[in-house]
């Protein structure tokens, strides 16, 4: 029995090992196709294609923007910043979109500062009078950068109370700013109330009747039942009366996100600016606004001035991408249509990987060119019907994993050469352990580099500790002494660190540092950290000798830093690096300075929770530490298991002194610092003492 190969080449017992090996290899294509990760492959690989192969199609009729942008900003005489226009021209514009009878209107700009009065009232107005409007949450973000990505940390900014009372709803649209391209978006984001719905989705939900599963009135109550209910059960969409509420309950009960059907590149809309749009007589509008869905949003169409602006498979030769509100109004559209893109199940994914792994595996054919058509046509066909499912069905089925089950197939032809290279490798590996230690060689093997550059990027928390008077203690005990009391202390602090997952990173002198390391920094690794902190604190009061002679101080930090091999020459050591460490040793030594033994940076703030101590969370104000150029805002622990009422009272002293430095009044600031009377906040207290020891001082 012969395989697809030269005459030569016969299935012998010496190589029949290597050929089913390598057959078990192909087909565990099937079973990668039930990953993640081939879902992730497919969108960015498989999806642009068929976008391309496509091409745009009619966005819908009855949705048209009314753009923001810096054209429209040159012909009124206003700011090119669409953000500093006058509210009185959003009022202006809700009213002619009331009097035309415009379906609903969508904000897709933040309303989340208060302006002059007459402005505000204007818009308030026109809100309440047209009563279908939808605003904008907005959603700050912050972007910390990884070895493999972004991670994006957002906080909801709503728009003034004013207006949101008005509207229908109140809803956040958000997208990754990445360099690829997008394609999916969230229904329902994780905030910090929980799952929200989406601008969207809520405005689908304005048109679309309400579902039999609904009780509730407001759009918000609508969305979060359909959602509470997904997560109950199977939606009975067979009993929903509607096709298009079958498909929204569909679409809410999926726990990924919703591909977009991008109808085309920008400006694929109806749309027009809104100085037009204003210009236009009462009949012209009418007509070109009635019954329609209207977007507000910004739509720049000059390259050289989008800032809300997103890359798509149809971003255009000349760089201009699609903006956020046309975004918007697309994932709008789909779900009012029912044609946002849909995937194969996971199984049959993997059926389809099979069996071109049994195409490409070609065990069956003596001849290969008789081969090699087969594979061809069935390619053919099944890119056709790829094609024509997309199109028609908005069905995306996989591309790139069955192209990869086939060519892993026929890689049974290079076996020989797969298998020569395979024992070059194992005689290099022999090679390199003559000269290395076995892991080192093992390492070297996979990937060859420098030492230097064997490094990666991680997130975590850093925990930084110091003794106070430690050089004094130096001067004072006999070394051998000292080393004794010194193995003995850190027993104690490497053992709380290690019993609460921490790593231990350098210990020097007195201090040591320890790290929890993870893919981003999280609730869990905050606790095990502060937990850590305070088992050394409980370990040093309980034990005398620590107690007296080595009172310590501690620290806590987080964010991202390089971890790896560290040294030149010869001498290498396994360290973090970067700024969180220069800083977590900063915000250590400024126990000094306000009296405290454990500070921690907002970053821990954040994630720590203290629900389950007998301690209180304190922000002790922000402080410009050594070598910094921006102030930190610093945290500590207080336990009110004494006196609660003290405590509780002794903090907002504090909180109202902070305040009113803000503002600066510091002579109010101090006669709320003297009321109080925790012993832990006393060097607090002094310190801002003696920072604000004039009326008319400033703060560093």
């Amino acid at each position: 029995m012969t395989y697809l190969a030269t005459n030569s080449q016969q299935i012998t017992p010496k190589n029949t090992s290597r050929y089913f090996c390598l057959l078990l290899a192909v087909a565990s294509i099937a079973l990668f196709s039930l990953t993640p990760l081939a879902g992730h492959i497919e969108k960015r690989t498989s999806l642009p294609a068929l976008f391309y192969w496509r091409g745009p199609i009619p966005a819908p009729n009855d949705v048209i923007i009314v753009g923001l942008n810096s054209s429209a900003a040159e012909r009124m005489g206003l700011s090119r910043h669409s953000h500093n226009w006058p509210r009185t021209l959003y009022a202006q514009l809700l009213n002619k979109l009331t009097k035309a009878n415009a379906k609903i209107v969508v904000f897709d700009v933040a309303f989340k500062a208060p302006r002059s009065e007459e402005e505000d009232s204007q818009l308030e107005a026109a809100i309440a009078n047209n009563a279908k409007v939808l605003l904008y949450t907005y959603l700050k973000r912050h972007q910390v950068a990884l070895a493999n990505g972004l991670v994006d940390i957002e906080q909801p900014v709503p728009p003034l109370p004013r207006f949101a009372q008005h509207a229908l709803a109140v809803g956040h649209f958000t997208l990754p700013k990445a360099a690829h391209n997008i394609t999916h978006t969230s229904l329902f984001e994780e905030l910090g109330a929980g799952p929200q719905p989406s601008q969207p989705l809520l405005a689908a939900l304005a048109l679309i009747p309400p579902q039999p599963l609904e009780s509730k009135s407001t759009l918000n109550e609508r969305a979060q039942q359909l959602y509470q209910h997904t997560l109950k059960t199977v939606p009975p969409t067979s009993r929903l009366p509607h096709k298009t509420n079958k498909r929204l309950v569909e679409l809410i009960a999926r726990k990924t996100p919703m591909i977009i059907n991008y109808f085309g590149g920008a400006q694929t809309f109806q749309q027009m600016d809104i100085d037009k749009a204003l210009a236009l007589s009462p009949a012209d509008f009418a007509q070109a606004y009635q019954d329609k869905t209207v977007y507000i949003g910004y739509l720049e169409t000059h390259q050289t001035e989008q800032q809300d602006a997103y890359s798509t498979v149809y971003t255009s030769d000349t760089g201009v991408d699609i903006s956020g509100v046309e975004i918007s109004a697309t994932v709008f559209s789909n779900i009012i249509q029912g044609n946002d893109i849909r995937t194969l199940p996971r199984w049959a994914g993997a059926i389809i990987g099979l069996l071109f792994c049994v195409i490409g595996f070609g065990i069956i054919y003596k001849r290969l060119m008789f081969h090699l058509i087969i594979q061809g046509l069935t390619v053919s066909i099944y890119l056709i019907a790829c094609y024509y499912t997309f199109s028609l069905q908005h069905y995306a089925l996989p591309i790139t994993v069955p192209l990869l089950a086939l060519f892993l197939g026929n890689l049974l032809q290079l076996q020989r050469q797969f298998y020569f290279n395979r024992k070059r490798l194992n005689h290099i590996r022999y090679a390199l352990t003559q000269y290395l230690p076995q892991e080192a060689a093992n390492a070297l093997s996979k990937n060859i580099n420098t030492l230097e550059k064997q490094h990666t990027l991680v997130h975590g928390v850093v925990l930084m500790t110091d003794i106070k008077g430690y050089t004094t203690l130096s001067e004072t005990l006999p070394p051998v002494e000292l080393h004794r009391l010194m193995n003995g202390y850190y027993k104690e602090l490497i053992g709380a660190v290690q019993n609460n997952g921490g790593t231990i990173g350098n210990i020097v002198g007195d201090s040591l540092m320890a790290m929890w390391t993870g893919p981003k920094i999280d609730t869990a690794m905050c606790q095990q950290a502060m937990q850590a902190v305070l088992d050394i604190q409980q370990a040093i009061t309980n034990t005398p000798a620590f107690a007296s002679q080595l009172p310590t101080c501690s620290a806590l930090h987080g964010g991202q830093f390089s971890l790896g091999n560290l040294g030149a020459q010869g001498h290498f050591e396994y360290s973090p690096v970067g700024d969180i460490i220069n800083t977590v040793s900063r915000i250590e030594h400024f126990n000094r300075e306000l009296g405290t033994e454990f500070l921690f940076s907002q970053a821990i703030a954040e994630q720590l929770t203290t629900a389950s101590t007998p301690h209180i969370k304190l922000k002790l104000g922000e402080f410009a530490l050594r070598n910094k150029s921006e102030k930190t805002s610093l945290y500590t622990l207080i336990n009110d298991t004494q006196n609660k009422e003290l405590t509780q009272q002794d903090m907002q002293h504090l909180s109202i002194a902070l305040t009113k430095i803000e503002l600066g009044d510091y002579i109010g600031a101090n006669n709320n610092l003297k009321l109080i009377q925790l012993p832990a906040l006393a060097g607090v207290c002094e310190f801002y003492a003696r920072q604000y020891q004039q009326p008319k001082t400033q703060p560093d």
